[in-house]
């Protein structure tokens, strides 16, 4: 992730669709291995292109959903904690929630006005009863569904105080690195967990 962009993220809260723009503009130029993500990249032959150079502006734009319905933009924070043996902290999603029963980088839902940092702070003492200090992003994704699109804040954090306990119910697990694609997560954090575990992420 750039640091533009990380800078963008730290400074507070913007409208989910200006950072979702934001994440896909610093992606020009390279790959975006998201997984599931409904990324895709349309060269417009139209308009930008200049005659006799062959040039053509890229327009990177979200893969839209067939009935064009509009779809409402939510960020969610999440954090990649890891302890002093290297291994990763994930949560189990509560059975009677929508995904449940998959494992999960711990974190929830950026509200109305607050930096994302600040919501994953919040997040992770709400949940899971633990004070934690926020890094930079370590990345992002996007995940798609009917009339709702998605923008994942991957971050790095470390636990400052308390033991993590899923006060919600749910179960919590440190994970050796090795072990992470044993979990089934959801679709969102699959690339994650890959690069994780390859060492694209460390």
């Amino acid at each position: 992730m750039s640091h533009a962009l990380a800078t963008v993220l730290h400074r507070g809260r913007k409208a989910a669709s200006n950072v979702i723009s934001a994440c896909l503009a610093s992606s020009r130029g390279s790959a975006l291995r998201n997984g599931p993500l409904e990324i895709r990249q349309h060269l417009d032959r139209s308009a930008g292109t200049e005659t006799g150079t062959g040039r053509t502006n890229a327009r990177y734009t979200l893969a839209m959903a067939e009935d064009d319905a509009p779809k409402r933009n939510l960020i969610v924070v999440a954090a990649v904690i890891r302890d002093g043996e290297g291994r990763v902290l994930l949560a189990r999603r509560p059975d009677d929630r929508h995904m449940g029963g998959l494992w999960e980088f711990p974190g929830g839902k950026v509200d109305d006005g607050e930096a994302p940092a600040d919501a994953l702070v919040r997040e992770l003492r709400e949940e899971l009863g633990v004070a934690a200090s926020i890094e930079l992003p370590i990345t992002f994704a996007v995940h798609e569904e009917h009339r709702l699109r998605i923008l994942l804040l991957f971050y790095a954090a470390h636990i400052l105080d308390g033991e993590p306990k899923g006060r919600e119910g749910q179960a919590v697990a440190w994970v050796p690195v090795t072990e992470l694609a044993s979990y089934p997560t959801p679709p969102a954090d699959a690339d994650l967990v890959r690069r994780l575990t390859t060492g694209g992420i460390r």
